[in-house]
């Protein structure tokens, strides 16, 4: 990838560069929800899909475990939680920037699978 393109356009054509670009589909702004594939063990998220069908059939393929969770978009999860009663911030330790940052809810509608197969 030659320096100049970046340098004339300000981004790299990835598509010229053999790259698959899907060009079809709701456009981000569309998207009001994404399925997070999370590997046991993993420190990050291995899969992000708009579809759960499509996720769950890459987790079935490739014999996965983990968590799959439904993420809404444009918010975080604790600000998803809280508006919609889900948590109570109970003491000024909930509201802290640690606790809001490791923050996760049962509320959120996900799967577990092991070896590929939900339980």
């Amino acid at each position: 990838m030659a320096e100049s393109e970046v340098a004339r356009h300000g981004r790299i054509d990835l598509a010229s560069h053999g790259f698959a670009v899907k060009t079809e589909g709701p456009q981000m702004a569309e998207i009001q929800e994404v399925w997070i594939f999370h590997g046991a063990n993993a420190k990050f998220a291995s899969g992000v899909f708009r579809d759960k069908a499509e996720a769950v059939r890459w987790i079935e393929e490739g014999g996965l475990t983990g968590v799959l969770t439904k993420y809404p978009v444009g918010i975080s999860v604790y600000e998803w939680a809280v508006e919609r009663g889900h948590h109570k911030p109970q003491s000024v330790k909930d509201v802290t920037p640690e606790f809001v940052a490791r923050f996760s809810s049962a509320a959120q509608e996900h799967m577990h699978f092991e070896n590929g197969s939900s339980h």
